[in-house]
């Protein structure tokens, strides 16, 4: 295995890497929300060849950050975001096409992966 800085183990993060590449259509093309690459966040939407959904955020600043922001129409109506792989369950939802942080972060340089959950409208 190989070690990244400070003497972490990489080699399950790959493996995670791969794994969650291995489950979409298209890595190379998903649907990228606009006001986050303005905020230094990357923001992605990807289709699964399991016909799932998953959102990928990865935080670029170094302090602890929320926003409350449009989907930008590529997530209408409400859903939950069902924590992937190692990350870490948050409170964040999807409430009428926005993006809601009731009482959570995004942690300096975090990165999460989600699977949606499509609900009924509240």
């Amino acid at each position: 295995m190989l070690a990244a800085a400070g003497g972490l183990m990489v080699g399950p993060l790959i493996e995670e890497f791969k794994a969650f590449s291995s489950l979409l259509i298209n890595p190379a093309g998903p649907k990228v929300f606009r006001w986050a690459e303005e905020n230094q966040f990357q923001l992605a939407l990807f289709d699964g060849t399991d016909g799932k959904q998953y959102l990928v955020l990865v935080n670029f600043w170094p302090v602890k950050r929320r926003f409350n922001r449009s989907t930008e129409h590529l997530i209408p109506g409400n859903a939950s975001l069902k924590p992937w792989g190692t990350t870490r369950k948050t409170n964040i939802r999807i409430r009428n096409g926005k993006f809601v942080m009731p009482d959570d972060f995004i942690l300096p340089w975090e990165t999460m992966i989600w699977e949606l959950e499509n609900e009924a409208a509240h």
